[in-house]
């Protein structure tokens, strides 16, 4: 069991070990789906309170919505009227899109090493 335990131990350390050029991908790739996240997905639905006619809230963000937009919207214009960042939901979209990314670099790394591996094994 111990062993086990150990085993485990120095394969997650080895997982969460990055260099900084790999740190520098994460964090990018973290920005892009982050990004694509706020784009990618809004849902909009007349305001809960039924006194204002043309009150719409919209929400942003995937999985989690994590951007919640009020605006009054008439046939001649449409104007922001609050703005609020569901901070849970970012919180956890952004664990999501790091762990997401860290599991990129890694089977990206897996697969050079394969490759060099490979290719060095052939010219011998």
């Amino acid at each position: 069991m111990e062993r086990t335990y150990a085993k485990f131990k120095d394969r997650a350390q080895d997982f969460f070990l990055v260099t900084l050029k790999e740190f520098i991908y994460i964090a990018i790739l973290t920005s892009l789906f982050t990004f694509l996240s706020f784009i990618g997905h809004i849902r909009t639905e007349p305001s809960p309170t039924f006194d204002i006619d043309g009150l719409y809230v919209s929400f942003f963000g995937l999985p989690l919505e994590w951007v919640k937009l009020r605006s009054h919207l008439h046939y001649s214009s449409s104007t922001v009227t609050k703005l609020e960042i569901l901070w849970v939901g970012f919180a956890l979209d952004l664990t999501l899109y790091i762990l997401l990314s860290l599991v990129l670099m890694h089977g990206v790394n897996k697969i050079n090493e394969q490759i060099s591996t490979t290719s060095s094994k052939s010219r011998l």
